[in-house]
């Protein structure tokens, strides 16, 4: 047994030896296709262990610069552990990838909003966001069963313009907090300003897509005649709760 251990452990070690001379542009192609080219990493330099480059945001000009460091003994683990910095961060994020666990921390990011919308792959021409992103996560760990996460995201200067930008929303400072551990965590959705009101959960599941279940409604001091084309809009896509207000779900 002792000699099947020493050979494993020998093995992990050259492989850790081998691949730390591997160089960082490697993660590029990997990067592109799990995001369908939306994504990709740009000027890489160093090794797939230790390496910095920009991240590039397809279509949409955005362009971020990343420095990783990924130890080798995590494999030993079966996973992948390693540290993340962005200009936002004000120390390394760290992160640990296995099987069935996906594990972040102490991450923040400032992203355009239309960035996020391209990566996602929402179509131009079905909505185009407009904004800056804010991310703050202090603690989020996902596996098939359960999630743990204490997490913000604050969208500035909030704009949605609809198909081929006949019609364009003004929702002002949004604001979605995340807390709690178990099969879903809870969260609060919000905003101050723009000319919509927002109140609503944020719900994130252990595996799946996130739901959002909010009410919305046209300010009191929006124009009578702005205020009845924003209704027909939520009418749309939302269903009427009374007093001007209409409830919009989006999930599964």
């Amino acid at each position: 047994m002792r000699i099947v251990v020493a050979i494993v452990i020998g093995a992990i070690v050259l492989a850790a030896a081998l691949a730390g001379t591997a160089p960082a542009t490697l993660l590029a192609a990997p990067i592109a296709s799990a995001t369908q080219h939306r994504v990709s990493l740009a000027d890489a330099s160093g090794t797939v262990w230790h390496g910095r480059g920009n991240v590039v945001v397809a279509a949409t000009g955005f362009v971020t610069p990343v420095e990783w460091h990924v130890s080798p003994l995590g494999l030993a683990w079966g996973e992948l552990r390693g540290s993340v910095v962005t200009p936002e961060s004000a120390a390394p994020a760290a992160f640990a990838l296995a099987r069935d666990r996906v594990s972040i921390a102490s991450l923040a990011l400032r992203i355009p909003a239309r960035s996020v919308a391209a990566a996602s792959g929402v179509p131009g021409a079905l909505a185009e966001a407009a904004g800056t992103l804010e991310v703050r996560i202090v603690e989020l760990t996902r596996t098939p069963t359960r999630v743990s996460a204490r997490a913000s995201i604050d969208w500035t200067g909030a704009t949605i313009a609809t198909a081929l930008r006949t019609f364009t929303l003004s929702l002002g400072e949004v604001r979605a907090e995340l807390a709690g551990d178990g099969a879903s965590v809870p969260g609060t959705l919000s905003n101050t300003g723009g000319e919509l009101a927002i109140s609503g959960t944020l719900t994130l599941p252990a595996s799946g897509t996130p739901t959002i279940d909010a009410t919305v409604s046209p300010r009191p001091d929006v124009a009578s005649d702005r205020a009845q084309a924003l209704a027909a809009l939520l009418a749309a896509i939302g269903t009427p709760q009374g007093g001007g207000a209409f409830r919009v779900r989006r999930g599964p």
